[in-house]
């Protein structure tokens, strides 16, 4: 490798961040957004006087990258996604090539594939660099403890879940049908102001944390202190997402959002504005303006933020979806999510029957079996890959990500996720009753509650069992997880009774 590479290797950055020339296969696509896969040997130009270089890679196994043949300056790869900042040192040239050894992905794929890269950045800031790495050195401990089934962490989790907002505009005036409004906002009593003081006390969680995910039940913008909250969240290392309606991204919202390294998630449910009416309100068009905006204008901002389109998958509208991924697609969104409605029991306050005008939504009909889901899937499938768009399905994508591998225990979630909601600390997504409240607080700071809590003996049980391959009570109560679903042959929540259930159905 001492030699120069040929022109074609050489490969520099565009304006929106993209690898360009040779050196890189075509974009391609997963659940958190886009990537290039690389060959084993590849070439970046430095920019002048930049001492780091930092890249974000990911591999499902293990190797090591050589940086200008010289054993000094090299780099051990960690399975999984990874931001990895490489001081250069005292190397002058500006032409700096990376060798990896030869990744096999699959056995239908000819390609020489090398590692995938999402961004490279070049930096001076040596703080800035120490902090990639600590955050890497977290994700590779919680990675190890969750493949040893540890019941007790050392490591935090990379992924943080957090709330933002408790107001909802749409809400306010009536909740879409779909909702457990009264039922969340009766368990938010007793929580602390989640504002950006509240965030700066989770900085031990937040600093190491690779995703920041708010799970409000209520309109993100809506928050006061909304674009501080993304400057101290988003940065080029760690991706903070959020849900909207979409009619809160007017010009002085998507001004907060664009050139930040956010997912935003649009939540539509329909492809018609009649269709959306019966959900929700008469707000389709502007929505869909919205939309249109921040996709435009974004282009011109490195292409961020990440914006994909949201459609909860149900009966009644079910003949929408591949009209609705052609909507998107006409739009300019990144990504179409496909997902499924949940068995509640959280409904009851709510209310599982209501109408809007001549509809009627009737919960319990309304959610689909997993084998219809799949027929769908299929489809959707299939239209979104002759438009060329990006297609992630919930009930498939969550199993994937945190399901079990091997002997890995039945999921990943109570390892990798730290949920710190105002409803209180919950083990996983799809938990609808905490472990920890905040009015059993008592005089504990935050972060001495929370700590008890990741830690304590509810989450240590779930862990355990896990680990040896049983679903413990919390996740039996949970019929909405798909891996539970899965294992539960789709049965309604607190139908399986077994200790043990087969996670390999």
């Amino acid at each position: 490798m001492g030699d120069s590479p040929p022109e074609s290797f050489f490969v520099t950055t565009g304006s929106q961040g993209e690898p360009t020339g040779a050196g890189f296969y075509p974009l391609e696509h997963d659940g958190e957004g886009p990537f290039w896969w690389t060959r084993p040997r590849f070439v970046l130009h430095r920019p002048q006087a930049q001492r780091y270089l930092a890249l974000h890679l990911g591999r499902a196994a293990a190797g090591r990258l050589n940086i200008n043949n010289q054993s000094a300056i090299e780099c051990k790869i960690a399975v999984g996604w990874h931001w990895y900042s490489i001081d250069l040192g005292s190397l002058h040239s500006e032409q700096i090539e990376l060798d990896v050894e030869r990744y096999t992905q699959a056995t239908h794929d000819s390609r020489e594939l090398g590692v995938m890269l999402r961004r490279i950045v070049w930096h001076n800031d040596s703080a800035r660099h120490r902090h990639i790495e600590v955050m890497r050195a977290n994700a590779i401990l919680n990675e190890e403890e969750y493949r040893a089934g540890a019941v007790i962490m050392r490591s935090y989790p990379p992924l943080l879940r957090i709330t933002i907002a408790t107001r909802c505009n749409i809400a306010s005036a009536e909740p879409c049908v779909y909702c457990s409004w009264k039922f969340v906002k009766d368990e938010e009593h007793g929580a602390p102001t989640y504002d950006l003081k509240f965030l700066e006390g989770l900085d031990r969680y937040l600093s190491v944390a690779k995703h920041v995910s708010d799970c409000s039940f209520g309109e993100p913008p809506m928050q006061a202190e909304f674009p501080q909250i993304v400057d101290r969240i988003a940065d080029d290392s760690r991706i903070f997402s959020f849900t909207s309606n979409g009619t809160t991204l007017n010009r002085k919202t998507r001004e907060a959002l664009l050139g930040r390294n956010l997912t935003v998630y649009v939540s539509i449910d329909s492809a018609t504005a009649a269709g959306f009416a019966r959900y929700r309100d008469r707000s389709f068009d502007r929505i869909i303006a919205n939309l249109r905006a921040l996709c435009r204008d974004k282009k011109l901002h490195r292409n961020l933020p990440h914006v994909t389109a949201s459609f909860l998958v149900m009966q009644s509208n079910q003949h929408e979806v591949c009209d609705f991924i052609a909507l998107m697609h006409s739009v300019g969104v990144d990504r179409v999510k496909l997902a499924s409605l949940h068995r509640e029991a959280c409904m009851d306050l709510d209310g599982t029957i209501k109408q809007r005008d001549d509809f009627v939504f009737d919960y319990e009909k309304e959610v689909m079996a997993l084998a219809e889901l799949d027929a769908i899937a299929d489809e959707a499938q299939a239209a979104a890959d002759e438009l060329g768009i990006s297609l992630y399905l919930d009930w498939r994508g969550f199993s994937a990500n945190h399901g079990p591998i091997g002997k890995q225990p039945l999921c990943s979630e109570p390892w990798k996720s730290l949920y710190v909601l105002n409803r209180g600390v919950f083990p996983c997504c799809f938990g609808r009753k905490p472990i920890a409240r905040w009015k059993e607080r008592g005089n504990r700071s935050p972060q001495e509650f929370i700590e008890d809590a990741r830690n304590g003996p509810a989450l240590q049980e779930i862990r355990r069992a896990l680990a040896s391959g049983t679903f413990p009570a919390y996740c039996r109560s949970s019929g909405s997880c798909p891996i539970v679903r899965k294992a539960m042959n789709d049965a309604p929540a607190g139908a399986a009774k077994a200790e043990t259930i087969d996670a390999s159905k």
